[in-house]
């Protein structure tokens, strides 16, 4: 299902540009174009969907694979980094008077 969606707004996205359609010129067909704006918002629409799908299926399988410790250990040594190198920015002036 979602592999067909994708290829939907693919090929949306494909006539768009076959048809002329450039950043440059995009607002102006779109304000002047109805049936084009229509398309538009519905491509807009789906993508969106498709985004919002993917992200929970990621949030599954973060939260329900081994690799979620290794994802908390790596979100732990960032943390330490960080933490590491704001002491060494408040202890050292780099030049500032």
């Amino acid at each position: 299902m979602l592999a067909s969606a994708w290829k939907l707004a693919s090929e949306t996205l494909n006539k768009f540009a076959t048809s002329g359609i450039t950043d440059a010129n995009i607002k102006t067909k779109l304000m002047v174009d109805a049936g084009l704006r229509n398309q538009y918002l519905a491509l807009w629409d789906i993508v969106n969907t498709l985004v919002d799908l993917s992200q929970n299926r990621f949030s599954i399988l973060a939260t329900t694979t081994r690799a979620q410790s290794f994802i908390s250990s790596y979100g732990l040594l960032i943390y330490e980094t960080h933490s590491s190198l704001r002491k060494v920015f408040q202890t050292k002036s780099y030049g500032r008077h």
